[in-house]
């Protein structure tokens, strides 16, 4: 059985990739109106794809936008690295450069050249700045997904109490529902 190359180990379709990303800007550029359009960010997804398919014949969109979430993650990172060292770290990913068209979209806050001196307030502010990051995060997906079912089961407990409240059966005594009411 043959495994399928990954794409970080094909330099080519790698470059290519991250050059088709960057053609796309509805597909990472938060302040353009083409941002907010699934149609034209469904062409850049379509191009996309083509290129991993090349790597992976069996990818989807899915997978895809899962290889720009890591590449935007694993570019972060880096930039964390860097920020964190004073500018004396050195990127380890070959292709850290050819993602620079997203740093001004990415929210990072710019920490200053010189280290300053730390206080617990500082440290605490420094914490909720390093917490508050790119939508796109590894950790908010699932966050949010969570947050959708948490969504959901409040509105499934609303809709039982609505129709427990019009039955009579949560308090024993038989209520009207408010939609039956004369004024």
């Amino acid at each position: 059985m043959t495994t399928m190359p990954h794409l970080y180990d094909d330099k080519d379709v790698m470059e290519e990739f991250i050059s088709c990303y960057r053609h796309f800007t509805p597909l990472w550029d938060s302040s353009s109106m083409a941002y907010l359009s699934k149609k034209k960010k469904a062409a850049g997804y379509q191009q996309l794809l083509k290129i991993l398919r090349r790597v992976n014949p069996e990818a989807s969109i899915q997978d895809v936008k899962r290889k720009i979430n890591s590449l935007r993650c694993c570019y972060r990172r880096e930039i964390k690295k860097i920020q964190a060292s004073y500018d004396s770290y050195e990127p380890r990913l070959w292709w850290f450069h050819m993602m620079d068209f997203i740093k001004p979209v990415l929210n990072l806050n710019l920490i200053a050249t010189t280290p300053p001196t730390p206080t617990p307030t500082s440290s605490r502010i420094k914490h909720e700045r390093q917490s508050l990051d790119d939508s796109l995060d590894e950790a908010s997906m699932h966050v949010s997904m969570r947050e959708r079912e948490r969504t959901r089961d409040r509105a499934r407990m609303i809709h039982m109490i609505y129709i427990y409240i019009c039955r009579g059966l949560l308090f024993g005594v038989r209520v009207a529902c408010w939609t039956t009411c004369a004024v």
